[in-house]
């Protein structure tokens, strides 16, 4: 099957339906995987332009409060460090933080809030693979810009001295159906399902690799990486990040569960609604919440994909995905709760 949705551009995104999913899924679920319920389906679709397509009813682990990491600092005039996973929401959080009165460069507003270098292009930000900032290089930046979203992959040192960090989550199968589409109808990417599926087959290695004059501009959202534990490889650092499909182990999960426990706002889209108030109040000082567009509107229906045996084949090959952000659905709850319970208590001083 060729997916060619080609020159339907930007409207067809601003009116995803899930009306076509069913056919797609036969019976409605391929294992643990379901059609997603709508619940906060508003605030998902001003956040991501789509609307959530699929979620994991797998039952997560449990996690101990180690794991959860320290308690989140509070923001204290330090800049932030925003995470953009691609398609999860990182352009309404730039919309937000200029909303917010958050010092940019005459740039960053066209970028999706990032700085040179921290871009998903990697030819216009002039990076390549294996590219890190310096926390030197962080702390310089930081002087002149109060909110750099990162929208590659994580640098090899987190700075925490330095900045504030924060991130949007997104259920993994969800995300890459929805970067599959964005990337047909807008980016015009020409290629097929199956060929997608040949991505993620062990060892491949489709964009990932290249030197500083010829390097995968479309390493972030048209290759491997996109496809296979694209979480785990995103905030593991620039070395997992370039791995080839199937050669991420549990190591490199439990180094990205290490790192993502060293975030102050976690979120997930799926509950935004309840957890972006909360944390962005008091995690990043925003006063000003209102989401500053809304994506829903008329438009063409863009039919899901894949089918049920190629959304299986996706499902196993981002296992690891699937345990990071089940991670990351306990360590929002906590951060949230953390958020509330330090309102409560400062209305009581008050009081």
């Amino acid at each position: 099957m060729r997916l060619r949705m080609g020159h339907a551009g930007l409207a067809m995104l601003t009116a995803l339906q899930c009306a076509s999913l069913p056919r797609a899924l036969g019976a409605g679920h391929v294992d643990d995987v379901s059609r997603h319920d709508g619940k906060n389906a508003s605030w998902a679709r001003s956040f991501a332009g789509t609307q959530l397509l699929f979620q994991s009813n797998a039952p997560c682990p449990p996690v101990t409060s180690s794991e959860l990491g320290l308690s989140p600092k509070q923001r204290n005039n330090r800049p932030v460090v925003f995470l953009h996973l691609h398609k999860a929401g990182g352009t309404t959080m730039c919309d937000l933080a200029q909303l917010n009165g958050e010092t940019l460069d005459d740039v960053q507003p066209h970028e999706n809030c990032a700085i040179k270098g921290d871009g998903n292009w990697l030819d216009k930000n002039g990076i390549y693979p294996g590219y890190s900032r310096s926390c030197a290089s962080r702390a310089e930046e930081a002087r002149t810009h109060s909110f750099m979203a990162i929208e590659r992959w994580m640098d090899t040192d987190m700075c925490d001295d330095v900045a504030q960090y924060a991130v949007v989550l997104r259920d993994p199968i969800d995300r890459l159906i929805s970067n599959t589409i964005f990337e047909q109808a807008v980016m015009h990417w020409d290629t097929d399902t199956s060929s997608i599926l040949e991505m993620v087959a062990p060892n491949a290695s489709f964009r990932l690799s290249g030197d500083r004059e010829n390097h995968p501009s479309e390493m972030i959202s048209q290759g491997t990486a996109a496809y296979d534990n694209f979480l785990v490889r995103t905030l593991a650092g620039p070395e997992v990040f370039a791995l080839p499909a199937g050669q991420l182990t549990r190591t490199h999960l439990d180094e990205a569960k290490r790192r993502l426990a060293r975030f102050d706002a976690v979120m997930v889209l799926e509950r935004l609604e309840e957890q972006a108030p909360a944390q962005l109040s008091h995690f990043l000082g925003w006063n000003r919440l209102e989401l500053p567009r809304s994506m829903a509107g008329g438009g063409a229906d863009a039919a899901q994909p894949f089918s049920d045996e190629q959304l299986a084949v996706l499902k196993r090959a981002n296992a690891l995905d699937a345990e990071l952000y089940c991670f990351g659905q306990k360590l929002a709850e906590a951060r949230t709760a953390d958020a509330l319970a330090s309102r409560t208590s400062g209305l009581r001083a008050l009081n």
